[in-house]
């Protein structure tokens, strides 16, 4: 895994470890592990290490470690070799991988980089105790920020390029007219002559405007996560002032409540999102995210 990437902790790309086959050391660190906690459970996905069995099935060596209310798992827990690829000696220890973990001995696209390893169960499992973190509001909101921001920004991009469209029509198509225009303009107090370039100037314009109003939008919105908690449909709701804003991430006032005491703004357009594709986003309402969240767009003047 090249960096933490929070797409593959998302508990949507997660299988729950009910019939997987896992080494014995394993099976006992998850036991010692959901006696601390009971609300833990444990998962699979393409990203955690395993072995090929001579039957074609796979031993896995690590599982993700979540809870059913969150939307990313805290981490992953393992008995394997230290290093992904395999070593000479073949020796498995207890590893902890977490996002919190930044071992400076490998640079950050290595795998080591976010574990911790020990030969030692009770130690293995303070180790887990301490870097396995749930997700915070403000982190599950950062982990897909950018894939609502890019369809914000594509409207800046759109009126830009319709404006730099306009400009190069004048400098090709009407280069001529313009000086000769300009020069009568100055004559008759501004006054354009010519129709045809008149309606290009004043398209320019209305371009021009739609430019400055995009670039002045402030990108404000409501990251919502949806969860059942004690069998009752509850809703993280964040609520993000500026997401282009900040060098220091996402931040925001944050509040959860009950799915049917949510604003009659924020579920409707939840309903919405809720009836199309993950990742798929819709104008003036927001995007459903592929790690089950909402950004619930609340675009609002300056």
């Amino acid at each position: 895994m090249s960096h933490y990437d929070h797409t593959y902790a998302a508990i949507s790309n997660i299988t729950p470890a009910q019939s997987i086959s896992v080494p014995s050391e394993l099976l006992e660190f998850m036991r010692v592990m959901s006696k601390k906690n009971p609300t833990f459970k444990y998962g699979v996905s393409d990203h955690c290490r395993k072995s090929t069995q001579r039957n074609g099935d796979f031993t896995y060596k690590e599982v993700w470690v979540y809870r059913d209310t969150d939307a990313y798992a805290m981490g992953r827990i393992g008995f394997c070799t230290p290093n992904p690829s395999g070593n000479s000696d073949g020796v498995e220890v207890y590893t902890v991988y977490s996002r919190a973990i930044h071992n400076d001995r490998f640079n950050n696209d290595r795998w080591g980089h976010y574990a911790v390893t020990t030969g030692n169960l009770d130690k293995a499992v303070k180790n887990a105790s301490t870097y396995l973190r749930v997700y915070k509001p403000a982190e599950c909101a950062e982990a897909t920020k950018t894939k609502f921001a890019d369809h914000y920004k594509q409207a800046i991009y759109a009126s830009a390029t319709a404006h730099n469209d306009i400009n190069r029509r004048i400098r090709w198509d009407y280069s001529f007219l313009f000086a000769d225009e300009l020069t009568r303009a100055v004559k008759n107090g501004h006054v354009i002559m010519d129709s045809a370039l008149s309606e290009v100037i004043a398209e320019l314009v209305l371009v021009k405007n739609e430019v400055e109003k995009q670039y002045a939008r402030k990108l404000q919105a409501y990251h919502v996560r949806v969860y059942e908690e004690r069998g009752e449909q509850m809703a993280s709701v964040l609520n993000v002032i500026e997401i282009e804003g900040s060098k220091d991430g996402v931040a925001g006032e944050h509040r959860s409540m009950r799915v049917n005491d949510l604003p009659e703004d924020i579920a409707g357009k939840i309903a919405v999102l809720s009836m199309v594709d993950s990742a798929h986003y819709v104008d003036g309402v927001g995007l459903r995210a592929p790690d089950g969240t909402y950004w619930v767009a609340r675009d609002e003047a300056p």
